[in-house]
């Protein structure tokens, strides 16, 4: 059994895990409109958040993902690895959330929660670019001659990346019980996340789409999926029998459906 899974799969409708009919809507949306990005938020200690947008997935092997789908629920589509990658999409950055303090030595800081402090004071500093670019008055920076050395427009465009590069950024529970309830450490890094996250160069390439509601989604096509998971045989018939009536403007959905596994039934494997 491989440790990682060469596929990636996005578990959909957690809030309506208990309502199939209701996951089978989502689903159904998914496939016509494309994977829409949610808000995340990534929290950088007492300084503040990332509120992001992205498309979630996990690698996770499917005969581990009890965990997983105990709060994910167990209706899911997994995709081809490199439709992920093509759409921008990678590994989320864990890092270990404990604020690091100075020891008994003076000036020496645990290393402990490192990386966690360095994402820290970037989030810091973008707070204060962005602060800077929000200023009718600011032009850049000048250097010793008065000449624009980096300008709004660099400073703007610096910001968007490192505010994207952040949004991958993600704890690893390191601080005891996670906030979903989960009474384990570590527990979010066990999630084993991807992300697609939305560049500006994403939306340029028709990568991903913005709707006139102002959500951003990412289409994709038959080819890019690997296979259906649904929570029981009811939904996996009425999937079926979706996929069977040419009501999807792709119809290879149609003429050679993806396979469609009850979650269940994966423990006879």
């Amino acid at each position: 059994m491989r440790a990682i899974s060469e596929l990636l799969i996005h578990f959909l409708g957690k809030d309506f895990k208990n309502e199939p009919s209701k996951q089978l809507e989502i689903f159904q949306s998914i496939i016509n409109d494309g994977l829409r990005c949610s808000r995340i938020d990534v929290k950088f200690g007492f300084e503040g958040c990332i509120y992001g947008n992205a498309v979630c997935f996990t690698d996770i092997p499917l005969n581990f993902c009890d965990e997983h789908t105990a709060f994910y629920g167990k209706f899911g589509i997994a995709f081809t690895k490199a439709f992920v990658k093509n759409a921008g999409g990678n590994p989320a950055n864990y890092f270990v959330d404990y604020a690091p303090s100075m020891t008994n030595s003076d000036d020496i800081v645990e290393n402990r929660g490192l990386l966690y402090m360095t994402a820290t004071n970037l989030f810091k500093n973008l707070m204060t670019m962005n602060e800077h670019i929000k200023k009718d008055n600011f032009e850049g920076i000048f250097d010793h001659e008065g000449k624009i050395a980096y300008s709004k427009d660099d400073y703007e465009s610096f910001a968007n990346h490192l505010q994207q590069f952040l949004t991958f950024m993600k704890p690893m529970g390191d601080l005891g019980p996670a906030r979903d309830g989960s009474d384990q450490i570590d527990q979010y890094y066990k999630e084993r996340e991807w992300r697609i996250v939305p560049y500006v160069g994403s939306i340029m390439s028709g990568r991903a789409v913005i709707s006139p509601e102002e959500h951003i989604y990412y289409k994709f096509k038959r080819r890019d999926v690997k296979l259906i998971i649904v929570p029981n045989n009811e939904i996996r018939k009425q999937v079926l029998e979706w996929f069977a009536s040419y009501e999807i403007d792709d119809v290879e959905y149609a003429e050679d459906p993806p396979p469609v596994l009850v979650y269940d039934d994966l423990s006879c494997f």
